[in-house]
């Protein structure tokens, strides 16, 4: 009968191996550096889009007063201006 389990422990062990072959000395060190900041800008990310959740609330509400039929003649006339100013 054949033996098929995996010693977990030692092809983790293998892996960190090749990975510091791979890597260098200090490979894994800096790996684990860039992780850790990937992780506090991801954190900072999440936390201003959370905060940006009230404005973006607040600017719905605003755009829901608007008639954009009218805002389509306003951009008619910025146009023609925009226009008559490069002639």
């Amino acid at each position: 009968m054949r033996n098929n389990r995996i010693d977990y422990a030692a092809t983790v062990e293998d892996a960190y191996g090749d990975l510091n072959k791979i890597l260098g000395g200090d490979g894994i060190k800096r790996l684990t550096d860039d992780t850790q900041k990937l992780m506090s800008q991801q954190m900072q990310l999440a936390d201003a889009m959370k905060n940006m959740g009230p404005l973006l609330s607040q600017a719905k509400d605003m755009l829901k007063g608007f008639d954009f039929k009218e805002l389509g003649g306003i951009a008619n006339i910025a146009k023609s201006f925009g226009a008559g100013g490069s002639a």
